[in-house]
């Protein structure tokens, strides 16, 4: 074999190596692309969620914004229907404060018609023991 031959058959390894290798990387490099269409629709799926996600968070936010508000409404209307009952409760407490004043009048008056009776009643026998003596 002559040193042509030789170089010819290392040159035709190493073409054969270096067309192998090509494929290879091109096998690599279609699975890397097949890889970034993957991740890329990944990421769509993600983004789209994530828009999902923060429209269900903006819709939550505001009904918990109408929610407390509507509790607000609904706590300043308690309180004033408390007032009002504590103001009606006071009214009648008032009232049956003098309604017990005018009974307790009404009785202090019959028990002095009682004992103005019973003095009455004692003159009349006192005069009576002293004629009597």
């Amino acid at each position: 074999m002559t040193t042509t031959a030789v170089e010819f058959g290392a040159a035709e390894v190493a073409v054969k190596t270096l067309q192998e290798e090509l494929v290879q990387l091109s096998e690599v490099e279609k699975e890397n692309v097949k890889k970034v269409k993957r991740n890329k629709k990944e990421l769509e799926e993600l983004f789209r969620e994530r828009e999902t996600i923060l429209q269900q968070r903006e819709e939550k936010t505001q009904q918990l914004k109408d929610a407390l508000e509507k509790k607000e409404k609904l706590m300043l209307k308690l309180v004033e229907e408390e007032k009002k009952a504590l103001k009606k409760e006071k009214k009648e407490m008032e009232e049956q404060k003098k309604r017990d004043k005018e009974e307790m009048l009404k009785l202090v008056e019959e028990e002095k018609k009682e004992l103005k009776e019973k003095e009455r009643v004692w003159e009349g026998k006192g005069k009576k023991f002293s004629a009597l003596l």
